[in-house]
């Protein structure tokens, strides 16, 4: 079953109702044209790989932001909306993941001991589909993109530690909850992959959580800092794992024409073609 999203302007994204898939076992489901003639890009060619988008919520719809859908195309992949309740199904013959941002709840796991959020116990239905998504990345070989919340849950599965309010936990230093276009700077660190593909020491970056990683372990590598200390960009320590994240949203620097930020994007469409070529040979 293929289904398509179409252009919501009041919300100003791409959305299908939640209805249409409450009883779907896994559609396929891609951007319309409409979808691209708002985004001013043409469609990627049939061949090119394939990113596993999972969606967001809004209202009685689920999502895909603007901003992630242009600078996956601009990248040249074709995006494959993925829903919460068959993702597995759904992520099946794609060559990458993207973990967006979004507000829900996260395992209680995922908090610092004492954190208020710890003793909560429960999870989203949302969470667990990124949980979901990102094992089944880990069994398909696929590299992965975390972005915000995506980088929370990818890393937090792996064993950091988060706390739900940075302020409490690291003062008031840097504002981290804003809705301002340039938020605060970031250090990037020498020789990680983030340094390798911006080609540059400090980065200015938009910045919308209260919650944050504050704990990290041996299985990952800090690539870039806050003035405050907060891990801004990670990766996977393991060669070949292709694993990054990030926590801001360099999509909205996309949109403007901002090359540095979109060598992420970029990343991740090299690393989906060179898995679509493996899986080829």
């Amino acid at each position: 079953m293929k289904k398509e999203l179409r252009f919501l302007p009041e919300y100003n994204n791409f959305g299908i109702e939640k209805t249409e898939l409450a009883y779907e076992a896994a559609p396929v489901i891609t951007l319309s044209d409409e979808c691209y003639k708002e985004l001013g890009l043409n469609r990627p060619p049939k061949d090119a790989p394939k990113v596993a988008f999972l969606m967001g919520q809004d209202g009685d719809f689920n999502t895909i932001d603007k901003p992630y859908a242009h600078a996956l195309t601009l990248a040249g992949l074709n995006i494959v909306a993925v829903g919460y309740a068959h993702c597995e199904k759904q992520m099946s013959g794609c060559h990458a993941l993207l973990l967006p941002g979004g507000a829900f709840i996260s395992p209680a796991q995922y908090y610092m001991e004492g954190d208020p959020a710890a003793a909560n116990g429960e999870t989203s239905f949302r969470a667990e589909a990124y949980r979901r998504c990102f094992h089944q990345a880990t069994i398909m070989g696929i590299p992965v993109l975390g972005i915000c919340a995506g980088m929370q849950m990818i890393f937090c599965e792996l064993g950091c530690r988060m706390t739900s309010s940075l302020k409490d936990f690291l003062g008031d230093k840097v504002e981290h909850k804003t809705t301002a276009h340039e938020a605060h700077e970031i250090d990037i660190i020498p020789g990680s992959l983030l340094h390798e593909l911006t080609r540059a020491r400090k980065l200015t970056v938009n910045s919308r959580h209260n919650e944050g990683i504050v704990e990290t372990n041996n299985l990952v590598v800090i690539n870039a800092l806050a003035a405050d200390g907060c891990p801004e960009a990670l990766e996977v320590a393991e060669d070949g794992a292709n694993i990054l994240g990030v926590q801001w949203h360099p999509e909205d620097y996309v949109m403007k024409g901002d090359k540095k930020h979109f060598a992420i994007y970029r990343w991740l469409a090299q690393k989906a073609r060179e898995t679509q070529a493996f899986n080829r040979a």
